[in-house]
């Protein structure tokens, strides 16, 4: 079998390092190579809503709700409508698992 470049570039085995401003999810600024690529602000005092933008338009790109009722799921509402829920979205990696 023959590669084709079209093949290669499907593979990604790239990984994307983002490092944040202060160590805080609500309030922070994600970087990459120095630059900023996205910011999270929670501004509401209950800490229901917070808004992910681009880091250098400032263009809203998402907001994460969490709802007042416990019953109800975190989820991330996105710019162009679609929605997920916070656990599916988001998952926990431990880097020194294998």
């Amino acid at each position: 079998m023959f590669s084709t470049d079209s093949q290669i570039t499907l593979v990604n085995d790239g990984t994307l390092e983002l490092l944040f401003t202060k160590w805080s999810i609500l309030n922070t600024t994600l970087h990459q190579d120095g630059s900023p690529v996205y910011k999270i602000s929670t501004t509401d005092v209950s800490g229901a809503k917070t808004i992910i933008t681009d880091g250098t338009s400032g263009v809203e790109l998402a907001r994460i709700v969490r709802p007042i009722l416990p019953m109800m799921s975190e989820k991330v509402i996105f710019a162009d409508g679609g929605e997920v829920k916070v656990k599916k979205w988001m998952q926990r990696f431990d880097d020194n698992e294998g």
